[in-house]
C-alpha cells in the first residue's frame, strides 16, 4: 500500500512549503522512487518554490504527523 499527504511545513527559520510524505510499502527502497517523483516534482515549480518529500515506511514516524495535518491525497490499495 502506498499513501501520499501534502501540507506546509516550515523548519527553523524556513518559509513554509510544500511536503509531501510517502508512506511506502515494508521493504521499499526510497532510493528507486524518490529521485523520479522529485524529479517530475521539479519540472513543474516555479522559480523558487521549495518542496520537500519524507518517504516513511508503514506507520513511521512522520505518518501519524501527516494524516493529523492532511488527509491522504492519493491511495493505492
Amino acid at each position: 500500500m502506498a499513501r501520499q499527504a501534502e501540507g506546509q511545513v516550515a523548519v527553523g527559520g524556513e518559509a513554509p512549503h510544500l511536503c509531501v510524505v510517502l508512506e511506502h510499502e515494508a521493504g521499499a527502497n526510497p532510493e528507486e522512487f524518490v529521485p523520479p517523483l522529485m524529479t517530475a516534482i521539479q519540472a513543474v515549480l516555479a522559480k523558487g518554490e521549495c518542496v520537500d518529500c519524507i518517504p516513511t515506511p508503514p506507520n513511521g514516524a512522520y505518518v501519524a504527523m501527516a494524516r493529523e495535518a492532511a488527509p491522504p491525497i492519493f491511495t493505492r490499495g
